[in-house]
This record gives structure tokens, sequence and C-alpha cells, in this order.
């Protein structure tokens, strides 16, 4: 809307601010980050971001800075380990609630990292169990140069 001396008019709006873990990429249309009803993150790295056999160091410093603003690289540093998924001392099938969160985000995570990789690297992770195994397996493999991937 335009006043009349031709200046815009800023009207309130009633929609309340995003909350810490939802996340804008300048230029991108979707969330990097929704909360779910459980405090699950589902990621979405932007569209541009895909790992090549060339490139691992500039994608790695995305993804890390990406995960630590939402409070998710903990999974792939190694400090949010799996809960044990039972409950039940004696090893019965009682589901554990952390447990379940836990798996669920993590595959959440997992299926984002995914998404970051281009064709040719997913084959590498996967077998993965966790996302921390397919971060150890891209770093493995990419992290050192070597003579093939100075080439």
């Amino acid at each position: 809307m335009v006043s009349e001396q031709g200046s815009p008019q800023i009207t309130p709006s009633s929609s309340p601010p995003p909350s810490p873990k939802t996340s804008m990429m300048s230029g991108e249309s979707s969330n990097l980050a929704t909360n779910l009803k459980d405090n699950l993150t589902i990621v979405t790295f932007p569209s541009t971001l895909k790992l090549t056999s060339t490139n691992y160091l500039g994608w790695k410093t995305q993804v890390e800075a990406l995960l630590q603003a939402l409070d998710l690289y903990r999974f792939i540093d190694g400090t949010h380990l799996a809960p044990a998924p039972t409950t039940a001392p004696d090893g019965s099938k009682v589901p554990h609630t952390d447990y379940n969160n836990w798996f669920r985000q993590d595959r959440l995570l997992f299926g984002a990292l995914v998404g970051s990789l281009s064709p040719p690297i997913i084959p590498l992770i996967t077998n993965a169990a966790s996302s921390l195994d397919a971060w150890k397996t891209l770093a493995s493999t990419y992290a050192s140069p070597s003579r093939g991937h100075i080439k």
C-alpha cells in the first residue's frame, strides 16, 4: 500500500516471529528447518549445496555451520549418541522414548545429508546406521587429500 505522499506504508503483521530452530536462507523459498511436535527438526539444505568429489571442505563448512545453528551438530560430532533402545534392565522389548526421539531426529538429519550429496557419492553411505556413521565415512573418504583427490 502506498500513502498519499508516495512513501510505502508499513502495516504490522499478526504472524508470530519464527522459532529459533526455523531458519530461512537468503534467496531460498523454503525453510531449512521446521519444528515438529516432539521437538524434532526437519532439515533441508539449499539445493545448491551438493557434495562432489572435489568440494568436500566447502560442503563440510556449510553443513557444519547450519547444523551448529540448528543445535543438531551434536548428532555428527559424536556427543549425542543413541540411548539404549529399551528401558527394561532385563532387555525386554519396552521402547525407550528417548531412543525413539533420537532415532527419528537422526533419520531426519540423515535424509538431509543424503539430499546434499551428488548422485555418485550416495552409495558410500547407503549402509550407514546413523548420521554419525555417514559423516565419518564421508570424512574418511574426502577429508585427507590424496593424490587422486588433488588431480
